[in-house]
């Protein structure tokens, strides 16, 4: 009897020991998986970043089009759309790469701990 007592404690140590293991493993995953969605992140405000810049500098072109009488109002209009939808992607995109930044702590076990 004392050795089925003793083999029980034994498969629930081995059980406990492989369940351990599998929760690393998740763990380990999850933060793998969250650093690369916060390098996906980072590339996609980059990429706003330059769409930014791109659309102020059409925005300016067609103002001084404007001024000098060789555009018009609409595609100062157009420009001036495309900027703004431009910003906004930028916010978006700095909104999603600070949401990564913070799955990344959480998976890591680095939440409300200093800035990574």
């Amino acid at each position: 009897m004392r050795r089925a007592r003793v083999r029980e404690a034994q498969v629930q140590w081995e059980e406990s020991e492989a369940q351990q293991e599998e929760t690393i493993r998740q763990q380990e995953a999850k933060a793998t998986s969250a650093l690369a969605i916060l390098g996906q992140s980072l590339t996609a405000y980059h990429a706003a970043e330059e769409e930014l810049k791109l659309r102020k500098q059409e925005f300016n072109l067609a103002k001084s089009r404007l001024q000098s009488g060789l555009g018009s109002s609409w595609e100062l209009l157009q420009a001036e759309a495309q900027k703004a939808l431009a910003q906004d992607q930028k916010e978006e995109a700095s909104a999603t790469y600070w949401q990564a930044q913070v799955n990344l702590s959480h998976a890591t076990g680095k939440l409300g701990k200093e800035p990574l």
